[in-house]
């Protein structure tokens, strides 16, 4: 009885942990919906305003049965790509109920934010297993405690332009579930795949095999959501093997071995987005000048 009281009182906490995140990211916007002029329309973007209309035509496209994305703001011939994937999905998902829009967009985000959560406290139970109190304070960190910067608003004109607590979408955990859904998405995978990493390391014998093939499963998700993802996951892995060696003082051939079935569903995309995408010389310099194409000199 005891045990299921404290089980129902960790699931009070996360619960209330839950909402409050959820409160905190979603006010913003609705207050900018709200307070809205006559006349204009609030495009949905509080950080990255270049890329909104982007990931609701890629949802729009998913509607339209589209398995891959077009550029469609551009008269150029784009060739369609394994771009924006997540966006394709939910645009499928949200045809069956109503057309796509902004609106819908940041529903699918305030839920994938809260699945996200969830994954954040399976990883600092990882980290810290059986120390519920350090478990906690690790999600509260996690969660809200991306720096000081906010403090420069106080202090110094135009501070949310520069500083990165609050102009970097990347920055910290809270301003990821605040932005996107392939944001809000990517870091709890990105959690998630770290965490079944750790636990793989942990185990012997067959059960690091079933771990290693979780993590590649859930790293080739989370490269397909989110494609900068990709370059982290493998660089460190790519670094864990040899100082898993060096602090050995030996070639662990078996952990090496798990390592490789991690990272092998990453190939394809590597090859993928490092050569295909950019026999598109349109796709190329979409990519190079990070997604936001200066317009040509008059």
């Amino acid at each position: 009885m005891k045990r299921l009281s404290e089980k129902m009182i960790a699931q009070m906490h996360l619960t209330g942990i839950v909402l409050l995140v959820l409160v905190i990211i979603s006010l913003p916007y609705l207050s900018a919906w709200a307070g809205t002029p006559a006349g204009m329309t609030f495009t949905g973007a509080l950080l990255n305003p270049d890329d909104m209309g982007v990931y609701v035509s890629a949802m729009r496209q998913g509607a339209n049965g589209h398995r891959l994305y077009h550029f469609t703001y551009s008269p150029e011939p784009w060739q369609p790509r394994l771009m924006l994937l997540l966006y394709l999905v939910l645009g499928k998902l949200t045809a069956v109920f109503t057309t796509p829009t902004v609106f819908t967009l940041h529903i699918w985000r305030t839920l994938l934010a809260a699945l996200s959560i969830v994954t954040l406290l399976f990883w600092v139970r990882t980290v810290f297993p059986k120390q519920v109190r350090r478990q906690w304070i690790s999600l509260l960190l996690i969660l809200f405690g991306s720096g000081v910067g906010w403090i420069a608003v106080f202090l110094f004109d135009n501070a949310a332009g520069w500083s990165p607590d609050l102009g970097f979408a990347e920055w910290s955990p809270l301003i990821a579930l605040f932005n996107t859904p392939h944001f809000a998405l990517g870091l709890g995978l990105e959690a998630l795949f770290f965490a079944l990493m750790l636990r793989m390391s942990r185990k012997n014998g067959a059960h690091q095999l079933w771990w290693a093939l979780l993590a590649a499963l859930v790293g080739l998700l989370d490269s397909l959501v989110y494609v900068y993802h990709l370059a982290i996951i493998g660089l460190v892995v790519g670094f864990l093997m040899p100082a898993t060696a060096f602090q050995a003082r030996r070639i662990p051939w078996r952990q090496w071995g798990y390592g490789a079935v991690v990272l092998l569903p990453q190939l394809p995309l590597l090859y993928y987005y490092a050569f295909q995408t950019n026999n598109d010389p349109y796709w190329t310099q979409y990519i190079t000048t990070t997604h936001v194409i200066s317009p040509p000199t008059i």
